[in-house]
């Protein structure tokens, strides 16, 4: 199977049945479960992790989360964008009116 991303911190690949137990240890946790529902309620077994529906909730609950996660990472970025421009076109002008000192004033 081959992975459909890769970085250096992540791989994702596609899910498989082997997976189940372990995604079970984390999303049959009651302490997992309290923060996912009602999207998602706490997974009873294997048989319930290993169904196809029940997958592809999850899935939508985690890139739910990671759009989340991008569109505050782009509001954050944006806003340092304006703040750069913000601070940029200051010291335009600053330069400018140091400019303007030395020549003199303007006639």
């Amino acid at each position: 199977m081959d992975p459909l991303v890769t970085t250096t911190r992540l791989t994702l690949r596609e899910w498989s049945d082997d997976d189940a137990p372990a995604a079970l240890a984390v999303y049959g946790a009651t302490q997992v479960a309290r923060w996912l529902t009602p999207a998602v309620e706490r997974i009873p077994d294997l048989e319930a992790m290993r169904s196809v529906p029940l997958a592809i909730a999850l899935l939508v609950v985690n890139i739910g989360f990671l759009a989340f996660a991008a569109y505050v990472l782009g509001e954050v970025a944006s806003n340092a964008a304006e703040r750069n421009k913000n601070q940029t076109d200051l010291i335009a002008r600053m330069v400018n009116d140091i400019r303007d000192c030395k020549q003199g004033p303007k006639t």
